[in-house]
């Protein structure tokens, strides 16, 4: 049983649901550690933009998560208000939309799938930095090692990379792949 009373606000559970006891069928693969990938292998589109040149994205967080992590949250999606034309909305009555579960480890699928699109966050371990993460993830945008053009701005420090780690070495989002039919990473070691 859970002393509510004892808790702080931030660590005080929306519902007295535990956290993390969320279920969810593995019909995914993660790649690159947090990128949901279907077993289909079909990526998601982009968001549509609205007349106004805004993106609007709907989302819903679980009650499993504590009020601290629906803070964080919402202080990330806040971020993108001021910084962008992307605006995560909480849903009213939208068929599209991210449902941000309380499940182990953080992910996302990559773009718009469509429906109640999962998206992952720890509860309890949630940053402001870690649901911008996701959220860009949500959006479509891969990470910046893997982007195709990446060594025009990077510079990769193979030293640095940790032996049994993948590295792409050039072109690695997974369009490429099957376009080119090459796997363009390799395993360092």
């Amino acid at each position: 049983m859970v002393d509510v009373e004892a808790m702080s606000l931030s660590q005080t559970p929306r519902s007295l649901v535990p956290c993390k006891t969320e279920l969810h069928d593995l019909y995914y693969s993660l790649e690159w550690g947090d990128i949901a990938v279907p077993r289909n292998r079909i990526f998601g589109n982009k968001w549509p933009k609205s007349e106004n040149g805004k993106v609007y994205v709907p989302y819903k967080v679980s009650l499993a998560f504590f009020d601290g992590d629906v803070k964080k949250i919402e202080e990330a999606a806040l971020e993108f208000k001021k910084k962008t034309c992307v605006r995560f909305i909480p849903r009213s009555n939208e068929t599209d939309y991210i449902y941000i579960h309380a499940w182990e480890g953080n992910w996302s699928f990559l773009g718009c799938h469509g429906r109640d699109q999962a998206l992952s966050l720890d509860p309890g371990k949630v940053t402001k930095g870690v649901v911008l993460h996701e959220f860009m993830h949500a959006l479509g945008f891969y990470h910046e090692h893997s982007r195709i053009d990446r060594d025009k701005y990077i510079l990769m420090l193979i030293d640095n990379v940790k032996p049994g780690t993948w590295l792409p070495l050039s072109c690695c989002q997974r369009r490429f792949h099957f376009t080119l039919n090459k796997w363009w990473q390799y395993l360092i070691g």
